[in-house]
Order: structure tokens, then sequence, then C-alpha cells
């Protein structure tokens, strides 16, 4: 039948966005070799259990065909935000609280991903973690930055757990250590993610 015939979006589970001028790739559950024909009004590849799409913006509809009839789907293609990041502290009541690097949850595709990878780019210099904790190197080496040099965040790798997908991002965003200001919430003079800020100008 053709109604048995889904297909699953990996960007996020149920989500109907995808996203323009990049593969965006489905997961095709059901027979696939009862699938006769795919049309959709983008460019489509299918790679044995797979839907690679690549569309500009707009709707996007796909049509399966099988010998028994047809499954049609609508998606809507945006263009894909890059994360947003900051430093945060958790346990603030140890003495040298644990910094993570966290992504920015307002963005709905990136509430779904957790990160896996990260790389920092510091004094000229690529260093990299796993998950989101930030380790004491690359915080040893932020802390002795000169004041006024910036630091970059040059890559992401961020995994859903849901889809078993994977996103590699560059959201190329500088920070500064600035020990005048102060951060909001729980400050703490014991946490150097308070004073860890963004940067607007250009990345040095």
């Amino acid at each position: 039948m053709s109604q048995d015939i889904k297909l699953e979006n990996l960007w996020a589970k149920g989500s109907d966005t995808i996203y323009s001028g990049v593969n965006n790739y489905f997961r095709i559950n059901g027979d696939v070799n009862t699938i006769k024909r795919i049309d959709a009004n983008a460019g489509v590849q299918r790679q044995h259990d797979t839907l690679l799409v690549l569309p500009s913006q707009g709707k996007v509809n796909i049509t399966i065909s099988t010998a028994s009839g047809k499954s049609a789907y609508t998606f809507n293609a945006v263009d894909m935000p890059l994360p947003s990041v900051n430093f945060i502290c958790i346990d603030q009541k140890k003495i040298a609280p644990t910094v993570k690097i966290k992504t920015d949850s307002s963005i709905d595709l990136y509430s779904h991903y957790a990160i896996v990878q990260y790389t920092i780019v510091i004094d000229g210099k690529e260093r990299t973690g796993q998950f989101d904790y930030v380790t004491s190197e690359v915080l040893s080496a932020i802390d002795k930055l000169p004041p006024g040099k910036h630091f970059q965040v040059k890559r992401l790798l961020l995994y859903n757990k849901e889809t078993d997908n994977y996103i590699e991002s560059a959201p190329q965003q500088a920070f500064e250590l600035n020990y005048i200001k102060k951060g909001t919430g729980n400050f703490t003079n014991t946490c150097i993610a308070d004073y860890i800020c963004p940067v607007v100008s250009t990345i040095k």
C-alpha cells in the first residue's frame, strides 16, 4: 500500500521545515521496492531508503507513487539558521564551576540537537573539545588572552538522537574576555564564563 510509505524528516522528527540551498535528507520508511516514481518541485535523488532533496525557498511538494497509489507531502523550505552560542556556568557553588558551551535553544532547529564536538580558535591555535564541556586547557588559553584580543567559535558538530542525524556548522562567532563586565543572573567571581562577552566587530 502506498500509505505504508512515509518520509521522516531527519532535521527534526515530525517537522515540516527544510532548508534551501543545502542537502535535506529524508528517511523513507516502508517497502521502498514498491516505489515506482517520485515527483517534486525541487531537485530530488533517491538513495535506496533515503531521499535527498535540494530545494529553493518556498513550498516543496513531494509525491511518491507506488503500484497501489500515491502519497503526497508538503514541506516549507527556508534559510538555514546559523547557531548562536554562549558560555554558561553550572554548579555555581563549586570553587571552579564547570563551563559549558550552549546553543540558543530559541532557534527551533537547534533545540533538537546537542553539541558533541566543538572547535575554538584562541590566539591563532585551534582547540577541539568533546561534547559541550569547555576543557580546562581551553579555559586557561582564554584566560591568558590579552585585553582586546578575540577568540572564535569556529565549528560545531551537533547531534539529534531522535533522528540519528548530525549537523556540522560554522557559527563564526567571536568573543572576548572582559573582567570589568560582570555577568547577569547568578554572578560569581569564580566563573570565567561570566566574563566571556560576544563582540560585534571583525574577528581578530
